[in-house]
């Protein structure tokens, strides 16, 4: 009799405080939906799940919120005209703590994924107004860096989301040739984009290689080398080539059929 009581006393639902013990050495902290749903098999695995997801989401609402309020007197305080000369800095200041706000979001679940995309842009706004006097035409390539990098992250926490290569490595590659100009920006450009869609190609991902990325990749690398090397309509040459290839492939392979 005591050994089926202490048997079932271990397969009680855990309390608040060995959740929190096990937060804390790292035991259970990876709550997943499959350990959930085995509650059934296994009720202090499943609840301890549920109560540590519940304390993540309320303090993740906490910081925010708290982040929140912060932001608020900030802006107050600069609207007032309480900071002078350094309103730039606390302007600053103002987004990069919104940044970090959405990144907090982020960390304590790693699920709210989307939190990066606002938290890097909010980061490139706060170092934009802080630095972008001294980088004149380059300053909104911490923007447009910081969101694209954003994108990277993504890619590299779930692989399944190899959709984000192609928005990062766009906004990577206008970062790139914001401060450039003549036929080299838009060169850098083209080439930035086949390498987007190259990576794109040889990314591993659960549903294989996404070899189709390698058409535009090519496609684009030859309209940068021509735009590189003055042609200033390398469309009207792209396109009538591609004819003469797409023709020539079709005569050649129905020829081949009829040998």
């Amino acid at each position: 009799m005591a050994a089926h009581t202490s048997t079932n006393s271990g397969r009680m639902p855990a309390t608040l405080s060995e959740c929190t013990q096990r937060a804390a050495f790292g035991t259970n902290a990876q709550c997943t939906p499959s350990a959930s749903q085995s509650a059934a098999a296994s009720p202090s695995e499943g609840s301890c799940c549920i109560l540590l997801r519940a304390m993540r989401t309320s303090s993740a609402s906490i910081w925010f919120a708290g982040a929140l309020v912060v932001a608020g007197v900030v802006l107050l305080l600069v609207n007032l005209g309480v900071f002078g000369d350094q309103e730039a800095a606390a302007r600053g200041a103002l987004f990069a703590l919104g940044g970090i706000a959405f990144l907090a979001v982020f960390a304590r679940d790693r699920e709210h994924w989307w939190a990066l995309i606002p938290g890097c842009a909010l980061l490139g706004l706060g170092a934009t107004a802080l630095f972008g006097s001294a980088l004149g035409a380059w300053s909104g390539a911490l923007f447009l860096g910081a969101i694209g990098v954003s994108f990277g992250i993504i890619f590299l926490i779930d692989r399944e989301h190899w959709w984000a290569l192609i928005p990062g490595g766009v906004l990577l590659t206008l970062a790139l040739v914001s401060g450039m100009r003549g036929n080299v920006q838009a060169g850098v450009f083209f080439f930035g984009l086949a390498v987007t869609f190259a990576l794109v190609a040889v990314a591993p991902t659960p549903d294989g290689r996404q070899t189709w990325a390698w058409i535009p990749s090519v496609a684009l690398a030859l309209v940068g080398a021509m735009t590189t090397g003055g042609i200033r309509d390398p469309l009207g040459i792209i396109w009538p080539s591609a004819l003469i290839l797409a023709g020539g492939f079709l005569i050649l392979r129905r020829v081949w059929h009829r040998r």
